[in-house]
């Protein structure tokens, strides 16, 4: 990930440009929207993003389960209201394979499709 000083704030990452004005915006702006519900759902409900651009190796998995064991299920699931997951592929993949039977979600409403494929994608790049 580099910042280019001729990109005049445009994050570059793998062939990707996020304009860094319109990301800061969003976190400093008054009208940022809050989640609100926040749920436990069975595993078996949750629908994975099928354009995923990550996915998790067998050890990666055994990573996420220990760490489930080891300080449980901390960080919830980004789920919209049709139980899409937007944020948690590899944290349900762990819980699934620990034989837990619902998670915690969080209920993201706020989103356009195009906002949840660049949180999706962002997300995946560790850039949020």
């Amino acid at each position: 990930m580099n910042l280019d000083a001729k990109s005049k704030g445009v994050l570059k990452y793998n062939h990707f440009n996020y304009d860094t004005s319109k990301l800061l915006r969003g976190l400093f702006s008054l009208e940022v929207m809050m989640t609100e519900k926040l749920e436990l759902i069975e595993v078996d409900r949750l629908i994975p993003y099928a354009r995923n651009a990550r996915t998790h190796s067998p050890h990666q998995i055994n990573q996420l389960r220990a760490s489930l064991r080891e300080f449980g299920f901390v960080n919830p699931v980004l789920v919209d209201d049709d139980l899409n997951i937007i944020a948690g592929h590899g944290r349900v993949a762990a819980a699934r394979a620990e034989g837990l039977p619902k998670v915690p979600c969080v209920f993201v409403k706020n989103l356009t499709p195009t906002q949840k494929r660049a949180y999706i994608l962002a997300d995946n790049l560790k850039i949020l």
